[in-house]
């Protein structure tokens, strides 16, 4: 596929999530420079084929006989990217299947038929599916008796402090994450006026529960429940964090600089799974340049979002 082919390909892509990215595209002047533009924002990790592959991946999932873990995934996804880091760590043999969460590719039939929620990530081991980020990591940890044994302790109180973090996450932590992306960046993207409001009740959603990382989950320790060394909850958490990684810089900063232990819990728990960690996230890196220059180009074209 030619590199004109590809990035009109990912612009209507883009276009179809994002209906007012057409108008902003058109308003940015001259042809060389709207084909720049198009270039910046087509955030797939792998920008000039991603799209194309994960079509042709999600139809031949089933066509590795001699690969039986299989983990369906979108390194958009903060848990599909803690269970492939994992993997990885722990080098676990895995088949990894894109699964175009910005395609809706989570909602065709063969995927629902191994996941009926439509969510990613999900792993099939053999003739065994299974969903929720948690309970894979939990499955994974056990099932593959060369995962170091800090990642999900055998100590029966050990392994509930694990568990009450990662009970307390989805209602916590993730809320407040998604609340403040959704608010500032996706539905702006789509065309729904930003709400001050919203902002700034999900920015206190967030900053409460960085607060309880940092004053109670880090209290005792380097990483979470006061271990040495991290273990699947620490993964999942940072995975999350991480995603603001998409906001701008002064945005980023204002967030997070003030919970110093939670910055340096993120470095700590990047450091103890490098290389992996940066590669795995590779993708959302790139994605922040996209959404940004998008934003930036509304700001200063004062195109109402």
């Amino acid at each position: 596929m030619s590199i004109t082919t590809t990035h009109s390909f990912t612009f209507l892509s883009l276009k179809q999530h994002f209906p007012k990215l057409n108008a902003t595209i058109t308003s940015v002047g001259s042809s060389k420079r709207r084909t720049n533009f198009v270039k910046t924002i087509a955030f797939s990790a792998n920008s000039l084929d991603g799209i194309e592959k994960s079509s042709k991946d999600l139809k031949s999932f089933k066509t590795d006989k001699n690969m039986s873990l299989k983990i369906f995934c979108d390194r958009m996804s903060q848990p599909s990217r803690a269970i492939i880091i994992f993997c990885k760590v722990n080098k676990i043999d895995f088949e990894e299947v894109t699964i175009d969460i910005f395609k809706n590719q989570q909602q065709s039939p063969e995927y629902k038929a191994i996941n009926p929620m439509a969510q990613v990530p999900a792993i099939l081991d053999g003739d065994f599916s299974l969903f929720e980020s948690h309970a894979i990591l939990i499955y994974l940890s056990c099932k593959f008796p060369g995962v170091a044994s800090h990642w999900y302790p055998s100590d029966l109180i050990e392994r509930a402090k694990v568990h009450s973090v990662l009970d307390w996450h989805h209602g916590n932590l993730r809320r407040g994450s998604v609340g403040v992306l959704v608010s500032t960046i996706f539905e702006p993207l789509k065309g729904i006026p930003s709400s001050p409001q919203a902002i700034e009740e999900a920015e206190k959603a967030l900053a409460k529960s960085l607060s309880v990382i940092e004053e109670y989950w880090l209290k005792d320790g380097p990483f979470l429940v006061g271990r040495s060394q991290p273990s699947i909850a620490d993964l999942n958490l940072v995975c999350e964090v991480m995603e603001l990684e998409l906001l701008d810089k002064k945005q980023h900063e204002r967030i997070l600089s003030p919970f110093k232990k939670v910055v340096k819990w993120v470095e700590d728990t990047r450091s103890a799974t490098a290389p992996y960690f940066d590669e795995v996230h590779e993708k959302l890196f790139k994605s922040k340049i996209g959404f940004q220059e998008i934003l930036q180009h509304y700001l200063e074209t004062n195109v109402k979002v």
